[in-house]
C-alpha cells in the first residue's frame, strides 16, 4: 500500500492537482495522504479491492486531526469519493473533482464562521 500511495502522491504533484502530497499514515489496506493546494490541506484516504482502485476525498477541516485515519475519512459524510482502475485514471478523477471541493470549502468556511459545529 506504500508504494501505491507514494506514486499516487507523485502523480498528483506531476499533474499539478496539489503542490505538494505526503503520506501520512499506511495500514495494510488503506494509506492517508495530505495534499496542499493552495492555502486548503485535503485528506486523501487511499484503498483498493479487486482490480480497483479508490480515495475519498475530504478537506482536512471537516476531520478532526486526532481523527485523521482512513475509517474516519471514509465515513466522514464530506468529501467525494474516486474510483478507477489504475492510479493514473484515479489521480485525473480527482483532478476532476478539484472545483467541487473548493465549493465544499467556501460552503464550510461559511458555516465555521457562523459558529456551525462539524460534530
Amino acid at each position: 500500500m506504500h508504494d501505491l500511495a507514494e506514486k499516487l502522491a507523485e502523480l498528483l504533484t506531476a499533474k499539478g492537482v496539489y503542490e505538494k502530497v505526503l503520506v501520512d499514515n499506511v495500514t495494510g489496506e488503506c494509506a492517508v495522504l495530505v495534499a496542499k493546494r493552495g492555502a486548503t490541506l485535503h485528506l486523501i484516504a487511499l484503498s483498493t479491492h479487486n482490480d480497483w482502485v479508490y480515495a475519498k476525498i475530504a478537506l482536512s477541516d471537516a476531520v478532526p486531526l486526532r481523527a485523521w485515519s482512513c475509517s474516519n475519512i471514509f465515513y466522514t459524510p464530506y468529501g467525494l469519493y474516486a474510483f478507477a482502475h489504475t492510479l493514473d485514471e484515479l489521480a485525473d478523477k480527482i483532478a476532476g473533482k478539484q472545483d467541487r471541493l473548493e465549493a465544499q470549502a467556501r460552503i464550510l468556511e461559511e458555516a465555521l464562521r457562523s459558529g456551525a459545529s462539524l460534530e
